[in-house]
């Protein structure tokens, strides 16, 4: 696991501080250095994307609001269980 070298776990204590465009932001950091990231930031669209279960495309999954403050949070910390940070 390799790509885990370079990802930065963020504290609880940050993670409550962020407003959700700085977390969307760590978000898209630690997708852009993995190789096989399971989520796309789609800035333009302000969306964030999902892989298909078949691995061939990337499917909507939310948009950069707080409501979805919960589920990004928990996207950061899928990501940080995928990669052992």
């Amino acid at each position: 696991m390799a790509e885990n070298k370079k990802i930065k776990r963020l504290s609880k204590t940050t993670i409550r501080r962020y407003n959700i465009d700085q977390l969307v932001n760590h978000l898209d950091i630690c997708l852009s250095k993995m190789d096989n990231p399971p989520y796309r930031v789609d800035s333009a669209y302000e969306q964030i994307l999902e892989l298909s279960d078949d691995g061939t495309s990337y499917l909507f999954r939310c948009d950069y609001q707080e409501k979805n403050r919960r589920l990004i949070i928990e996207m950061i910390r899928s990501v940080y269980r995928k990669v052992g940070v």
